[in-house]
């Protein structure tokens, strides 16, 4: 894949991304609530995302969030299926990343 791929790829997971925090922050969330702990991970996972140089930067920061979804939620929410497809999406990304 090229690297121009690579980047309208990276950009599309970013704007997904984008969409999902932009959505949780519509939500009246409690301070440390699951939600509220979604956000601040969304929220570090696109700036890690942002500044990621190698295919590990990527996987690392997948990693990271994949984790926080499997521990923080029940597996059956929307919120746990999205976060994981994130993650996921990641994970696909890392593969290719130049």
């Amino acid at each position: 894949m090229s690297p121009k791929n690579n980047s309208s790829n990276l950009e599309a997971l970013v704007q997904r991304i984008d969409a999902y925090i932009n959505e949780l922050k519509t939500r009246n969330i409690s301070r440390e609530s699951d939600e509220w702990y979604l956000l601040n991970n969304l929220t570090k996972f696109q700036q890690s995302l942002n500044s990621a140089e190698s295919k590990q930067d990527v996987k690392n920061a997948s990693s990271i969030l994949s984790r926080f979804c499997v521990e923080s939620f029940n597996w059956d929410t929307d919120n746990f299926k999205k976060c994981v497809a994130l993650s996921e999406e990641g994970f696909t990304l890392a593969k290719t990343f130049d």
